[in-house]
């Protein structure tokens, strides 16, 4: 992995039109000659592309997906079906090889864009779409190289998490128009934190958050200072390691935390997010932090109602999901919805089921990223 890749990735977040020059420069890192982004949904559609590299210009996208993204059906079931960020070859899914290099689409691949063979994942599990990236290696590969699949395997995360706060990003712009201040409009807590713990930005919902030092606050180092002593320690660490992207630690994503307040107040969720590096190939002076404080009282009704359509919930299980995002206890639940103890146990383990979530903090962080929180 190369810091160019990687500084090219994080880019893309508030610059999503240089997608396709990052793909470009992924690709060339890890030896293939082209990629792209896609969105596989569950409709009659088999996919939607988000961007390309220079690559497959050649292909007229529009005019090969009415073509032959059918016959790609097979490959993106069983993509569906694999974890994410695991690495999957195109002759994994089922169809023989042989098949697979006579069929219409791989011929065209060859023929227009000097594609052999690919290697896809899923980004996300949200049921009811998901990210996919996949690239494609030119014709002298017969096999993709086991360096290449190496090369990839670190940049997997962070290519998911651009795509993931990227989306804000791009809604955002689309509706205010004025990038510097984007992050002002997201009701979630966003700073920029070195490794040293010193905060270099943050937007105003962190603003707010801080400022009100209840359990968290920002001290005149502009470092976090938490009413908990037991989890400064452990909070500063995860910074340390977040910013330092050359000791970093294979397959991590976030760490996240619990911060109680001094008002009694339920708490806010901490994530500090890592640049991994487990290959150790980044240089030193590459650091930096992503630090996100989610206020529980504040999530938007919007995201609770399409997080209800998403994960599939009953009117009951959606009553259910707003009072635990808001905090409430299975009694306060009980009581205020008049319903049996068990019928709320119920609706409780039903809801924590679909969504798939551990725990009410986890839960919260499923709903948000269903939909970007946005004033």
């Amino acid at each position: 992995m190369t810091a160019n890749a990687l500084l090219a990735i994080y880019d893309t977040v508030t610059q999503p039109d240089r997608w396709k020059s990052t793909l470009d420069t992924v690709a060339r890192s890890i030896g293939a000659i082209g990629g792209g982004l896609y969105v596989r949904r569950l409709d009659d559609r088999p996919y939607d592309f988000l961007s390309m590299s220079s690559t497959y210009d050649r292909l007229g996208m529009e005019e090969y997906m009415a073509k032959y993204a059918h016959l790609e059906a097979p490959q993106w079931q069983y993509l569906g079906r694999q974890p994410p960020l695991r690495l999957v070859l195109d002759d994994q899914a089922g169809v023989p090889r042989e098949i697979l290099d006579a069929r219409a689409d791989y011929v065209v691949n060859r023929e227009q864009a000097g594609v052999q063979r690919r290697v896809a994942f899923r980004m996300n599990d949200i049921p009811a779409w998901y990210d996919a990236a996949i690239f494609g290696f030119g014709l002298e590969h017969d096999d993709i190289p086991r360096a290449s699949l190496q090369a990839l395997g670190p940049l997997l995360p962070h290519l998911a998490k651009a795509v993931e706060v990227g989306r804000s990003f791009t809604l955002l712009r689309a509706r205010y128009r004025a990038a510097l201040a984007v992050l002002d409009h997201i009701l979630v807590g966003i700073a920029i934190a070195l490794p040293s713990g010193e905060f270099i930005v943050h937007n105003a919902e962190a603003a707010r958050i801080l400022d009100a030092a209840d359990g968290v606050a920002l001290g005149r180092n502009r470092r976090l200072l938490l009413a908990n002593p037991g989890q400064q320690e452990a909070v500063e660490a995860a910074i340390r390691l977040a910013g330092r992207t050359l000791g970093g630690e294979a397959g991590r994503a976030a760490t996240l935390a619990r911060l109680p307040r001094r008002s009694g107040s339920h708490p806010y969720l901490l994530e500090v997010t890592p640049l991994a590096d487990t290959g150790g190939e980044l240089d030193r002076s590459l650091a930096g932090a992503l630090v996100m404080l989610v206020d529980p009282d504040h999530v938007p009704p919007d995201s609770i109602r399409r997080a209800a359509t998403v994960y599939d919930l009953t009117p009951a299980e959606s009553g259910v999901l707003e009072l635990l995002i808001g905090g409430s206890s299975g009694p306060e639940i009980t009581e205020r919805r008049g319903t049996a103890p068990e019928t709320v146990k119920s609706q409780i383990a039903a809801v924590m089921a679909k969504t798939g979530a551990r725990n009410r903090g986890d839960l919260i962080r499923r709903i948000l990223r269903v939909m970007p929180p946005v004033a």
